[in-house]
């Protein structure tokens, strides 16, 4: 599923913060670690799952450049298919003129 928002933009969560004690604790307990290592463990999963999140999102945004520059060329050749075929009647209705 393609990212809507760049997660370049987000910002980690303090999960040494109040809004995460609870879930800190049942961690402590579940896992028999400290409260350092349950924050670290979670920043450390957070940064991983940050990190892929800015992968796909810059493997999106080069994606979606291409598509652009690729529809931006097609523009353009048939502009100047456009024109030529412009110029040849030109030339055309320029020549039968001359007789």
């Amino acid at each position: 599923m393609a990212l809507v928002a760049d997660p370049t933009l987000e910002v980690i969560p303090d999960f040494a913060g109040n809004a995460y004690a609870g879930i800190r604790a049942d961690l402590q307990v579940a896992t028999n670690q400290t409260e350092e290592e349950v924050v670290t463990r979670l920043s450390d999963t957070w940064n991983v799952d940050h990190n892929a999140r800015i992968a796909e999102w810059n493997q999106d945004q080069e994606a979606e450049a291409r598509v652009l520059a690729e529809a931006e060329r097609a523009r353009i050749t048939q502009e100047d298919a456009e024109r030529a075929q412009r110029e040849a009647e030109a030339e055309r209705e320029q020549a039968i003129l001359s007789f």
